[in-house]
């Protein structure tokens, strides 16, 4: 609830609606293969979605020390996410291979909508990568966990972090990250 509170209060790129779910955040770690499309024949893949802390958000990141490490704050409440996901898509596609790059996925979603929202929201935009919901107190307590602190970060969504190869905060984006900025900036680490 406090998370909620916090991103409610703080400067956002988007607003909760009043028929939304709540806020919380996410993270994903590893690159998996995309979902199988559903079709009358084959039945639709689960999406990978697991609830993490900030110090397991933490260790994630560290856990790639040797590539540059791109986490992206996201919730499915969130317009300006919800545009911009297709772009985020087609980046992690991009890069999915690579052997130079990890992406994480952080959902601001309440912990205990996963199910009956991120799950879905996550089918129905054909996200190919793993989500992981973060359980935190609020925005400071993810700042302080990963250690953005220069970032001032104050819940606003988007949010983009680029760490570099030896796990330092490298770039930020508070709000949708401007066309081509995200791929100048993985390509100036890489």
């Amino acid at each position: 609830m406090a998370l909620l509170t916090a991103l409610a209060l703080g400067p956002v790129a988007c607003s909760k609606t009043a028929d939304t779910p709540g806020a919380s955040a996410a993270a994903h770690g590893e690159s998996v293969p995309a979902p199988e499309a559903a079709t009358a024949e084959a039945p639709e893949q689960a999406p990978d979605v697991a609830v993490v802390t900030p110090a397991e958000l933490l260790d994630i990141v560290r856990a790639h020390h040797d590539k540059v490490v791109v986490v992206k704050f996201w919730a499915t409440w969130c317009a300006p996410c919800v545009e911009e996901m297709p772009k985020v898509v087609a980046f992690y596609e991009k890069h999915r291979d690579s052997g130079s790059l990890a992406f994480v996925s952080v959902s601001a979603d309440l912990t205990d909508s996963i199910n009956d929202t991120v799950i879905p929201f996550l089918k129905e935009k054909a996200v190919p990568f793993p989500v992981r919901v973060i359980d935190a107190a609020g925005p400071d307590a993810i700042v302080s966990g990963l250690g953005v602190e220069e970032s001032a970060w104050e819940g606003t969504l988007p949010a983009t972090f680029i760490f570099d190869k030896e796990g330092r905060l490298n770039r930020f984006w508070l709000g949708a990250v401007p066309e081509g900025a995200l791929e100048e900036a993985v390509t100036a680490l890489s």
